[in-house]
């Protein structure tokens, strides 16, 4: 009984986290960035390993362009999580150009490429970044 009660309380927890994401991203899409941020981090708090929330808080903590710093804390840990989600490593290598570091934007965008070589846009990071390091063969 104690088994079934526990699953049931994970569920509810979960439903619930899930409803949270959801308001996170629409306050984002509606430029209410502060609230999307105090949602992230209260996901972040009740569950810091869930995937979705780190992967999402990092995008949005990169489109500032001054938080990419903290952006890359979130979306590296995502990467450690889960290895082959290549948009976890786009958005790495995304970090990590905002903050001028080609060399290994460069390596974690071509993961991403390996690991997604249909997403157009991680082939424009790469282009992007290449451009950056003068790369331009």
């Amino acid at each position: 009984m104690l088994s079934i009660l526990v699953l049931h309380q994970h569920r509810i927890m979960s439903e619930n986290i899930e409803l949270l994401i959801l308001e996170a991203k629409s306050a984002a899409l509606k430029g209410n960035m502060n609230r999307a941020r105090a949602l992230f981090r209260r996901i972040l708090k009740l569950d810091p390993e869930n995937l979705d929330a780190l992967i999402s808080f990092g995008v949005l903590l990169n489109s500032s362009h001054r938080s990419a710093e903290k952006a890359m804390k979130h979306l590296a840990k995502a990467v450690r999580l889960d290895p082959t989600n290549g948009i976890a490593w786009a958005h790495l290598g995304e970090s990590l150009i905002l903050l001028k570091r080609y060399n290994t934007a460069e390596e974690y965008i071509r993961r991403a490429t390996k690991l997604n070589p249909e997403n157009a846009r991680n082939w424009h990071r790469l282009g992007n970044v290449l451009e950056k390091k003068g790369k331009y063969e």
